[in-house]
């Protein structure tokens, strides 16, 4: 699907008519003919700043670790819960 990075127009009002808010900022809106019209209308204008980086530009400039960190080691069945005494369950002098 075709997308519009668009900017309201200083002094004007524009709702989004999908989310149903005032748009303030720069955002990307579908390719249709509602936005088309605004853009034609002088309501909003194109915003040549592109949203974020190619992905792949980013990914291709990262190092590959070897292995994942891991942060917590994993769980097991083999391995035991402690629980924490239970001050109600306790055995002992019952007066």
């Amino acid at each position: 699907m075709q997308t519009l990075r668009i900017r309201p127009v200083t002094g004007r009002v524009v709702r989004d008519p999908v989310l149903h808010d005032l748009i303030e900022a720069p955002r990307t809106v579908p390719d249709s003919p509602f936005w088309r019209r605004r853009v034609r209308d002088g309501d909003v204008t194109l915003d040549p700043t592109p949203t974020t980086a190619p992905r792949a530009a980013y990914a291709s400039t990262q190092p590959m670790p070897d292995t994942p960190a891991r942060t917590t080691p994993p769980a097991t069945a083999a391995t035991p819960t402690k629980r924490a005494a239970d001050p109600a369950r306790t055995t002992g002098d019952k007066s």
